[in-house]
């Protein structure tokens, strides 16, 4: 049989199904498209079996190349030079990290690429587009195990008031916004930064800061509580995109680097996963240099999707989830950027309606190492480097022997660390 279609353009669908039918999953995705259907908005996907395949990993959003650049270094010129060709300046901000961050947009119906040609403008410029991130998470409980104590046992957390318990750090978290009033959080010690023209957008969803903000810092009963004497600064870096739902653009996750470390972050906790960008790898490298200890989840894309952003950074403790039983989150990304292991599926935590419930993805994993390092980095010549050894020497083995794509180094293990008897 011969089949007859009318030009290229047509042939794509076909192709597509053709491709995903054999089970590729390489098929690059772009940068999400100012004012298309963007693909960095969050969606939150019930999981819909109890195997631990990938076959209802998370599903990418449709993208194609933004109208929007942010750069740094652009002189009055350069900036004139953007607005005779019709660019418009659509926002400026100072940044301790970066010097100031302006935020183009590029006139329609230009042919040429946005990005290259403010890249070509040359001298101290840094560009890239105003890529998207999403939020990690996808369920909660599902007929999984929800035990509300076996994380705390998995990773050998200490007691209360023991040393790492009782330690009173600062951290910062990007995050959705939080629910102060809910009873998990009362009496928490929480700060609460604004970004400058952040207020003027629609709402995020607050259950995934919160719950979050609830495993790092929370007091109530029948959630994990990590460091209940930590001070916690949270940004509100995500706003509602429509049918996008819940997404966070490289232009504000800078600002917020910027601001929760600027307010004296020891450690900075990012549950979310995107693309990378040049600005941010710039700001965490900055960071790096300050002495300020990152964590990032490694994204709930799938075993066989690329490495994900700010956990690929080799800046930051990319951090995989696990069960109850030690098996890998199914939905969790792989690679050689994976670090840690920490648990992550069916975590007890919080819910907007104020109840308690079990959370699963890579976000809920990533508290448990930002709390870890959180409590090493107050100690007296601890700084990144240090703690990130100390934490991947004290890791579980699992899996493959030594580091591996899956694991890591291992399960967080804190026990010796903090100064009591190791029980494996």
């Amino acid at each position: 049989m011969t089949l007859r279609l009318r030009s290229p353009v047509a042939a794509l669908p076909f192709l597509l199904r053709c491709l995903l039918g054999l089970g590729v999953s390489w098929l690059p995705l772009l940068p999400a498209f100012d004012g298309a259907p963007l693909g960095g908005g969050s969606v939150a996907h019930a999981d819909d079996d109890d195997d631990d395949d990938d076959d209802d990993r998370e599903r990418p959003m449709r993208r194609t190349p933004p109208r929007e650049v942010i750069a740094t270094g652009l002189t009055p010129a350069q900036l004139a030079t953007l607005r005779q060709r019709g660019y418009a300046v659509v926002a400026q901000r100072p940044n301790a990290l970066l010097g100031n961050v302006t935020l183009l947009r590029a006139p329609t119906g230009r042919r040429r690429d946005p990005l290259a040609e403010v890249r070509a403008l040359g001298g101290a410029v840094r560009a890239d587009h105003n890529h998207s991130y999403r939020l990690n998470q996808q369920s909660v409980c599902n007929g999984l195990p929800c035990t509300p104590g076996w994380p705390l046992a998995q990773i050998q957390w200490p007691a209360a008031g023991t040393r790492c318990n009782a330690a009173q750090p600062t951290i910062g978290l990007i995050d959705t916004g939080v629910e102060h009033s809910h009873p998990a959080l009362k009496g928490a010690a929480i700060e609460r930064l604004t970004l400058p023209g952040h207020g003027q957008r629609r709402r995020a969803d607050t259950a995934h800061g919160t719950a979050v903000a609830a495993l790092l810092v929370g007091r109530g009963e029948g959630v994990v509580s990590l460091l209940p004497r930590a001070r916690l600064l949270a940004v509100n870096a995500f706003y509602r995109a429509g049918a996008a739902g819940d997404r966070m653009e490289a232009w504000d996750l800078v600002a917020a680097l910027d601001a929760v470390t600027s307010a004296g972050a020891q450690v900075v906790n990012m549950s979310f996963a995107g693309s990378a960008n040049a600005l941010l790898g710039d700001a965490l490298a900055q960071l790096d240099r300050r002495g300020i200890v990152m964590v990032a989840a490694v994204g709930n894309a799938g075993p066989r999707a690329a490495p994900q952003y700010p956990a690929a950074y080799p800046q930051v403790i990319a951090v995989t989830a696990v069960a109850d039983d030690r098996r890998v989150y199914h939905r969790a990304g792989r690679g050689t950027h994976v670090e840690l292991a920490a648990p992550g599926v069916a975590v007890p935590t919080t819910d907007a309606g104020r109840a308690t419930v079990a959370r699963s993805g890579t976000s809920f994993a990533a508290p448990f190492v930002t709390a870890a390092a959180a409590a090493l980095i107050g100690r007296p010549g601890s700084n990144p480097a240090t703690v990130r050894r100390a934490l991947g020497d004290a890791a579980l083995d699992l899996g493959a022997l030594g580091r591996d794509p899956v694991y890591g180094l291992g399960l967080l293990q804190l026990a010796r660390l903090c100064g009591e008897r190791a029980q494996r």
